[in-house]
């Protein structure tokens, strides 16, 4: 989960110099130029907090169908226990 992150965080970081880089070749107004890479800095968050929270819903279902893979298995080993 941490490596995913940290890959996800590099790709921002990397696609937002790519943006600037190409900002400034086409904005050379500098008022023009804060706007656009504030706005184009701020999808690129969004994006990336938007999917880190669809990667932490993912790991809570994970754990909640692990935990019930453990109950199951849990209560079959009762069961065999039982009637054994």
């Amino acid at each position: 989960m941490k490596t995913i992150t940290k890959v996800l965080g590099l790709i921002s970081i990397i696609t937002i110099g790519i943006t600037m880089s190409y900002f400034l070749e086409l904005y050379r107004d500098f008022t023009q130029l804060i706007l656009v890479l504030t706005i184009s800095g701020l999808i690129i968050n969004i994006g990336f907090l938007f999917i880190y929270e669809w990667m932490q819903k993912k790991d809570e279902e994970v754990e909640e169908l692990n935990k019930a893979i453990d109950l199951t298995r849990d209560y079959v080993k009762d069961l065999e226990q039982r009637y054994s």
